[in-house]
């Protein structure tokens, strides 16, 4: 989160933002040969900007974390498509125009579930415009929705 706050705020898109990561990753052999290694999963999300030009975040129930709208593509889906139902199962929320932000991997990707699962992500973001309307959080995923001037998005 706090690589796409700062890569929002000031436009630099840097992927060298990798060096961020507080704990060195195991080499891949070492992944490689674990009993259960970690999956590659590709994923879509949205950074929903609205008329303040406020960022939509959600809390997420696993973790606590913060995060934008989205999740896992699934079998035959676009990553247009998979960002659009995304918002809409998470916000409540329609989206209809997406304009590519970044796609995200290596390293950076990299997350254990509370249950143990590990993945390497690679994340599809997209930009939306929305108008600020009511919403229905997800509650099986979703803690909190609440929007946060981008100056101000918590790290």
């Amino acid at each position: 989160m706090r690589v796409l706050a700062e890569e929002l705020a000031d436009g630099s898109f840097d992927d060298s933002l990798v060096d961020a990561l507080e704990e060195p990753l195991p080499a891949k052999e070492e992944l490689l040969e674990r009993e259960t290694p970690p999956e590659v999963v590709a994923f879509s999300a949205v950074v929903l900007l609205n008329e303040k030009n406020e960022i939509l975040l959600d809390e997420r129930a696993d973790d606590g974390m913060l995060d934008i709208p989205g999740g896992s593509i699934e079998l035959g889906e676009s990553t247009e498509d998979a960002a659009k139902r995304e918002v809409k199962e998470e916000t409540g929320l329609a989206v209809t125009d997406l304009a590519l932000f970044h796609v995200y991997s290596g390293e950076l990707g990299h997350y254990v579930y509370p249950n143990g699962d590990e993945v390497y992500g690679v994340d599809i973001v997209y930009l939306s415009p929305i108008k600020q309307a009511p919403m229905q959080r997800q509650a099986e995923e979703v803690r909190a929705l609440k929007w946060h001037a981008l100056e101000a998005v918590p790290l």
